[in-house]
């Protein structure tokens, strides 16, 4: 499999080329520090006609969010990885988005929490940093196909 670098970060990680094109319902932005979490999220969307984008971080969700958002129509965020977590990615593309919506530029942009840990606290906590929902992995296609 090749490789492609997703940011221009000094940081940035080497990432498996998963990003796919093919779909026509729409692009989604796969945030998870997990290779095989993110092979799994790939082919489901594609399985559902989307296509993709990934990565591996929460700061590499923000700037791929920042460059991309014209073609994103929502987001799957894992929320504890290396260099950024998903509540922090989460503030900050929500802080870009309201600079975006100012200038009327974009609308609001869905983020959907993937975690495996169900306590009530993290639930709440991601909906009190502005996701949308969350999904408990590993994610049912059923549930997939329901939140997009």
């Amino acid at each position: 499999e090749g490789t492609v670098n997703q940011s221009s970060n000094s940081n940035s990680q080497t990432y498996p080329n998963l990003s796919t094109t093919s779909g026509t319902k729409g692009c989604v932005l796969v945030v998870d520090d997990n290779i095989i979490n993110l092979k799994v999220a790939v082919k489901q969307l594609e399985k559902l006609g989307f296509s993709s984008e990934v990565a591996m971080n929460g700061l590499d969700a923000v700037e791929t969010v920042k460059k991309k958002r014209d073609i994103i129509s929502l987001v799957l965020m894992d929320l504890a990885m290396p260099t950024m977590d998903g509540f922090e990615a989460t503030k900050l593309i929500r802080s870009y988005e309201q600079q975006q919506v100012q200038s009327q530029e974009q609308s609001h942009l869905p983020i959907i929490a993937m975690t495996a840990n169900v306590m009530r606290e993290e639930l709440d906590r991601c909906l009190k940093c502005g996701m949308d929902g969350y999904l408990t992995k590993p994610v049912p296609i059923k549930e997939l196909t329901e939140v997009l």
